[in-house]
């Protein structure tokens, strides 16, 4: 694409890559660029979104397929940094600007403006969980950025792909080849056993692995269903060791012996409130597992009530690597077809885009804990 993109080069006027310009500033640039006619069709003749950005993030031009992209107007995003257009959570979450937090470092975004600083063009995947008007989206996107020149500004020129649906169709084939083939298999060495000895354990373990497959495919359909705002909370009236409990005895039908690792403490309260019994279940299924497979020690979980909110816990034994972190609660997926964080990032969707709640995650490296929180309000707007 950028091959056919011939801006002249000019002698460049020295940009500070630190300083946060004023609207002024940036609309003074704005008009500079947009007296050039032709390089303005050009640009909204494109495709794919295109944006332009001074080098230290903030935008001074998009065009139309930008805008009707993320559903926003130029005068709302001139300024702005990119990551807060998109609704990148880290700066949300961690009252921080685009490129300052510690999970910058792991944006293929902040990379692609981190390289151009050095380099005339550099390509990468990004992958951005965005919050935006309350609603929990994410971004897989493949940006391209070159340095360019206009009126002697040097400016970053950065092409983003919206590479989801191609990601998930490979994303849907690998979560069904490597959560599913394993257990197909067992099912079948199961049946084979079962024809040989004629015993019921080898059936059982056959029905086992049928509801691990149900299982897992039931989560991806409901993440596809949340990404699209079809689903609606279901709210019933239910006691929070209750569902705790529950999730428990369900997952011991699953994983067996690692059930006995589970310990809910003593300090847990029991308080009865409004939420959608089966989201939540699945939140609470999510955070077990994801500190059952993490570690081989003993999970402790519980809840309690704060100031009108319900907060569940799961803590377990271990140490995150910093890249790790930076990656919990958001699905990782690339062209390559991995896929990790479908777990967490469940929690993230369903507890915060569909019952409103707060889902985080607190580390001590010191004494080795990681624990999942998930806090929602003891009654529900709708109530």
């Amino acid at each position: 694409m950028f091959g056919k993109l011939k801006i002249k080069k000019q002698k460049e006027k020295q940009v500070n890559t630190t300083k946060n310009y004023s609207l002024e500033e940036i609309q003074a640039i704005y008009q500079q660029i947009t007296q050039n006619q032709e390089v303005v069709n050009l640009l909204n003749a494109v495709f794919h979104p295109l944006v332009l950005t001074l080098p230290n993030r903030q935008v001074v031009f998009a065009n139309k397929s930008f805008e009707n992209y993320l559903q926003v107007k130029h005068q709302d995003i001139l300024g702005q940094y990119l990551g807060k257009i998109l609704g990148c959570v880290n700066p949300q979450e961690l009252d921080a600007c685009c490129g300052e937090t510690l999970y910058c470092a792991y944006c293929g975004a902040n990379k692609t403006f981190q390289a151009l600083e050095q380099e005339d063009q550099y390509s990468t995947e990004c992958h951005i969980l965005s919050k935006r008007d309350s609603t929990i989206d994410s971004f897989d996107l493949k940006i391209d950025g070159k340095k360019i020149y206009i009126k002697g500004i040097s400016l970053y020129l950065l092409n983003i792909t919206d590479i989801k649906n191609k990601l998930r169709r490979l994303a849907l084939r690998n979560y069904i080849l490597y959560k599913s083939i394993d257990s197909i298999s067992a099912i079948n060495l199961s049946i084979d056993f079962a024809k040989e000895k004629c015993k019921n354990k080898y059936l059982d373990n056959a029905n086992l692995e049928i509801k691990k497959i149900v299982n897992n495919l039931k989560k991806y359909r409901i993440i596809a269903e949340a990404e699209e705002n079809k689903i609606t909370p279901n709210l019933s009236f239910f006691s929070s060791l209750g569902i705790l409990n529950k999730t428990i005895n369900k997952l011991g039908k699953l994983l067996e012996e690692d059930i006995e690792r589970i310990v809910v403490t003593d300090e847990s309260e029991d308080v009865e409130f409004w939420s959608d019994f089966d989201l939540l279940e699945m939140i609470l299924e999510s955070m077990l597992i994801n500190a059952l497979h993490y570690s081989k020690e003993k999970v402790l979980c519980g809840t309690k009530e704060v100031e009108e909110r319900i907060i569940f816990w799961v803590e377990n034994k271990g140490r995150l690597e910093e890249e790790v972190e930076a990656r919990i609660f958001k699905p990782f997926i690339s062209e390559q077809g991995l896929v990790t964080g479908v777990g967490t990032y469940l929690i993230k969707l369903l507890g915060e885009g569909i019952l409103k709640g707060k889902a985080w995650l607190e580390t001590d490296k010191k004494q080795e804990k990681i624990v999942f929180y998930f806090s929602l309000p003891k009654l529900q707007e709708d109530e």
